[in-house]
């Protein structure tokens, strides 16, 4: 009887281990399982996290390109607003002006009454007679214009060398000079006149169109190269004119 029950408890025991033995295979089996589908998920994961890198680095570069370009097309609009502006204000000053409407004419000549020698470098031209001041921007004192209203205007001024000597000029050169007109003392046209034999008197003129602003002074000037024997008299005249275009 005992080595019956014995014998039973050493095959429960057997049973028992063989259980628990194909318990842990079993189990091994199934976290092996559950490793390999981890380790697929985490391949699928990294390759999704690559591709949403390329698309944001996509999106990002696309975003710039969209903002530079909009950004441009912004300036481009804005610069184009205001061109048409200041196109318009000029048509719209124009028509005023040449028809007439609420806007009284700016317009001056001046001359040199005499002749004369001596200029120094860089010394303003001053037009001592005065023909027509409309407006009173031109000063027969200084020579200069200071613009009463802003708009464009024209400005024409002619100088008149001597192919022989003035008296009380000691240079023994004929006369030559190199004329200037500036807006704001930054020059914006230039002539120049030179005689190179006696009696061959040389007149020269110069014209210039710009945009001022009221306030303006413009001038005219000797430069540094000049040879001093000048005429203005009833063959011809040292002028300075100008008048509003727009």
């Amino acid at each position: 009887m005992i080595a019956f029950l014995l014998t039973v408890a050493l095959l429960a025991t057997a049973g028992a281990n063989n259980l628990e033995k194909k318990w842990k295979i079993d189990v091994e089996l199934k976290v092996e399982k559950l490793m390999t589908v981890v380790g697929k998920q985490q391949e699928k994961i990294s390759q999704c996290e690559s591709k949403i890198k390329i698309l944001e680095k996509e999106i990002a570069q696309k975003y710039f390109l969209n903002y530079r370009s909009n950004s441009k097309s912004h300036k481009r609009t804005t610069r184009t607003k205001a061109e048409n502006h200041e196109n318009k204000e000029l048509q719209h000053r124009s028509k005023r002006f040449l028809t007439g409407q609420g806007l009284s004419p700016i317009a001056f000549y001046a001359y040199i009454s005499h002749s004369f020698t001596h200029v120094g470098d860089n010394q303003a031209h001053v037009y001592d007679t005065v023909v027509t001041n409309l407006g009173n921007g031109y000063s027969k004192h200084t020579g200069a214009f200071t613009v009463p209203r802003a708009g464009v205007y024209g400005f024409s001024w002619t100088v008149y060398v001597a192919g022989s000597h003035i008296p009380g000029d000691a240079d023994t050169s004929l006369g030559e000079i190199t004329s200037h007109l500036l807006q704001n003392g930054q020059v914006k046209g230039i002539l120049h006149a030179d005689t190179e034999t006696g009696g061959e008197d040389e007149t020269s003129t110069g014209f210039v169109v710009l945009i001022v602003n009221a306030g303006d002074v413009i001038i005219t000037r000797a430069s540094g190269l000049h040879q001093d024997s000048y005429y203005s008299n009833e063959y011809g005249r040292w002028t300075f004119s100008g008048f509003q275009i727009a």
